[in-house]
């Protein structure tokens, strides 16, 4: 029963995700967590990972509104482990806590850096595709503070805080480079003699929904 509920929510950990994975890096990750995130022919590549974890790499396929119902995914790891501390023994549920913690801290801290590193890993990122990674930044940001709201710091986190240390002095000797493909959706063709229409006054502007849905339904800050 607790790998069953271990495999539910670490599984949904990277449902609704977006990631890359520079070709330098992929063997540096083989000894971590991280091994099994994708298949060494998709390194180089932005990988969208749908609720089915299955993986799209067209790039208009990737939708912020999708990715925003990862809050209510990860709302589903809640209830699983408030459910799993009520069934479960204490050792059973510090052990199955411990190895969730594990694999969220690590995505986390996943998160942030392919976030704060897209501009050195992405030529000319397009402004949805930062936008995808600052949400999702946001998004596993919360759900770690919740956890941590909820049941404390689980554990010292010592692996992932030594491969972060690896990662940024590797990535700090002058020989360090990251080359990921252009990210660019297709032009879409251009309409011929389109018949002019007339403005109408916006009431609210489509930045001021997005604005108002991400910080009141989503609990995502607006840049």
């Amino acid at each position: 029963m607790t790998n069953s509920i271990f495999e539910t929510i670490r599984n949904n950990i990277t449902r609704l995700y977006i990631y890359y994975v520079p070709e330098i890096l992929y063997d540096f990750i083989q000894d971590s967590i991280y091994r099994d995130i994708l298949p060494k022919e998709d390194v180089n590549t932005v990988v969208y990972m749908d609720r089915d974890r299955k993986t799209i790499f067209d790039p208009t396929r990737f939708q912020k509104y999708a990715l925003l119902e990862k809050s209510s995914i990860f709302e589903e790891n809640i209830f699983a482990l408030l459910d799993a501390k009520e069934t479960l023994s204490n050792a059973q549920f510090e052990h199955l806590l411990k190895k969730y913690w594990e694999h969220l801290d690590s995505y986390t801290m996943l998160s942030q850096w392919m976030h704060d590193n897209i501009h050195e890993c992405i030529h000319l990122p397009s402004e949805s595709i930062v936008e995808l990674f600052a949400i999702q930044k946001q998004l596993f940001e919360n759900h770690r503070n919740l956890v941590i709201e909820k049941y404390g710091n689980p554990v010292s986190n010592e692996r992932i805080r030594l491969f972060k240390e690896r990662m940024e002095k590797q990535m700090a000797s002058p020989n360090f480079k990251v080359t990921v493909p252009n990210l660019q959706a297709p032009t879409p063709p251009v309409k011929k003699n389109p018949k002019p229409r007339k403005k109408k006054t916006e009431l609210i502007t489509d930045e001021e929904v997005d604005k108002m849905l991400l910080e009141t339904v989503f609990n995502v800050i607006y840049q």
